[in-house]
């Protein structure tokens, strides 16, 4: 599994799915990587919020196989919203930083539909760096973008 796979999976089904810290505040359809497809025209308050994740870098030490990625986590709420304005970014921004930063353990353990995989997930540890703000005036819309470190240490490639 990958750190992208592994990310995706714990955004969606762990912190958003049944259960999760997000859930009930955050649809599990409303978590994308890189970019969203569709921007609701109407800016209707039951299309928000939004989490988009992305990788920004990619390093790798190859002496020991450390791979080391940074990540922007982007919650995107309605900027004049009381509902789904501020408040609601900073309380689900304060949930993905309680659920990631400074912890190791493995993350992403579902299958792609979903499903509970105690087998699958991808050891990491996780490294909180910061948070910015954004706004969009043309799409009235107010962002904080959070930006994590995840590495692990990667097998041992067999040579033949």
């Amino acid at each position: 599994m990958t750190i992208i796979d592994a990310i995706y999976r714990e955004l969606r089904f762990g912190l958003c799915g049944t259960g999760g810290a997000l859930e009930n505040l955050v649809a599990e359809d409303h978590i994308k990587q890189d970019m969203r497809n569709t921007i609701d025209s109407g800016k209707a308050p039951a299309t928000y919020p939004w989490i988009i994740f992305r990788r920004i870098t990619e390093s790798e030490n190859n002496q020991i196989r450390y791979s080391r990625e940074r990540f922007e986590i982007e919650i995107i709420g309605l900027r004049s919203s009381p509902t789904k304005g501020d408040g609601l970014i900073e309380q689900i921004k304060d949930a993905i930083k309680d659920h990631f930063a400074g912890k190791l353990k493995t993350f992403g353990k579902f299958t792609s539909e979903g499903m509970a995989d105690p087998d699958g997930g991808l050891k990491l540890k996780s490294f909180y760096s910061d948070t910015t703000e954004g706004y969009d005036v043309t799409l009235t819309e107010k962002a904080k973008i959070m930006v994590f470190f995840f590495s692990y240490i990667r097998r041992p490639v067999a040579l033949v």
